[in-house]
């Protein structure tokens, strides 16, 4: 951050002891590139490369937690500088300000999670400012941090289990570390009246809207699952609370932001005024109304309004006596030559008693006429 300075001193016709002082005022330069490119790589205590899922925060312009990209297993940031401010002195105390915060996850290897200010950073050995800084973070092999752990509630709280995420994690639970509700589904299997109250938390990194969905999201997490282990969906009541309830007020390290990062767990045997679960309750009400309109319904109305037919398109009812004409339609002798003209009635099949039992178009009787030739 200063101008070099080079100093030539002769001392060739100096031979007998002598002291030398010399004052060397130096100049004030600050050269900071347009933007400062940061390379951070991740590798085992053998040294090899990991590439893992890793984010990164820069506080305070950023405050919620960044998918870090890769490119060639090397995270890669960039952070603009000049291409911000106008006046470099500006840039510099936005730097000594600022904090990089990195967390890394992978399976078969503790968590990373560490803290750097710029102000370290951004300076070499000899005080120079740097345009890229290599930073490499060493994984040790071990068993990684859950990302959603259940544990119980100390006695006398009232709660019966509390569950810790990981930054940004609302939806995910091994089933290892399902066992914890799985006891709460046991516990409440004692007491079935009670209702389940599950309250979503968060730290206070994010911002205010952002934090109240995420600890929405983890209540709901919750619910799902105990819904899957047991308990009537009817029964549990979730709620969000954002970052206004910290069970920590201490956010500057790792533990104390994860006991912020939480959904409790409580049973009440009374639920309290507002607390309806109205999405619960209106997907059962809409099934039965979707089956109440049959089809059968339907057709049955556009069938019940027949019109009569004229009475030579009405055809024969199959309620007809023994007696009746129809039967003797068999024969299919009426059109053969010999008994044309014979004017013999009496032995036609098709000759009708001159009573007119049956008579065409008479109430009750087969609407039927029969022409003898």
């Amino acid at each position: 951050g200063y101008q070099a300075i080079e100093y030539i001193a002769d001392l060739r016709d100096i031979h007998t002891p002598i002291t030398m002082q010399k004052d060397f005022e130096m100049e004030r330069i600050i050269a900071l590139p347009k933007e400062l490119k940061l390379n951070i790589a991740f590798v085992d205590e053998k040294g090899r490369t990991l590439k893992p899922s890793a984010t990164y925060r820069l506080t305070p312009d950023l405050s919620d937690d960044v998918i870090l990209p890769f490119k060639k297993n090397i995270g890669r940031v960039k952070i603009p500088v000049m291409s911000r401010y106008k006046n470099p002195e500006d840039a510099l105390a936005a730097l000594d300000k600022m904090q990089l915060s990195v967390a890394a996850k992978k399976q078969g290897y503790t968590d990373v999670a560490e803290t750097r200010t710029m102000a370290e950073l951004i300076r070499g050995k000899n005080g120079e400012l740097k345009d890229v800084i290599d930073l490499t973070f060493t994984m040790k092999t071990g068993e990684a941090t859950p990302d959603v752990e259940v544990v119980k509630c100390k006695t006398g709280t009232g709660c019966v289990a509390v569950a810790y995420f990981s930054t940004n994690v609302s939806s995910r639970l091994n089933n290892e570390k399902a066992a914890g509700l799985k006891h709460v589904v046991e516990m409440w299997n004692k007491e079935p009246h009670k209702y389940v109250y599950v309250n979503g938390h968060a730290d206070s990194r994010g911002t205010k809207a952002h934090n109240l969905k995420l600890s929405r999201a983890r209540a709901a997490f919750v619910k799902k699952r105990l819904v899957q282990y047991g308990i009537p969906a009817e029964m549990i009541i979730t709620k969000g609370y954002g970052a206004t309830q910290l069970a920590s007020k201490d956010e500057t390290t790792v533990a104390g932001r994860r006991k912020n990062r939480r959904a409790e767990i409580f049973f009440d045997a009374t639920k309290r005024p507002g607390d309806e679960a109205v999405e619960d309750k209106a997907a059962p009400q809409k099934k039965p109304g979707k089956k109440a309109p049959k089809k059968s319904g339907k057709k049955a109305v556009k069938k019940t309004p027949q019109k009569p037919l004229p009475p030579e398109e009405v055809e024969p009812t199959k309620k007809i006596p023994d007696a009746s004409p129809t039967k003797t339609e068999e024969p299919a002798t009426p059109d053969t030559p010999s008994d044309k003209g014979s004017g013999v009635e009496e032995k036609n099949p098709f000759s009708q008693p001159k009573d007119n039992s049956v008579k065409p178009n008479t109430p009750g009787t087969p609407n039927t006429e029969i022409k003898i030739q």
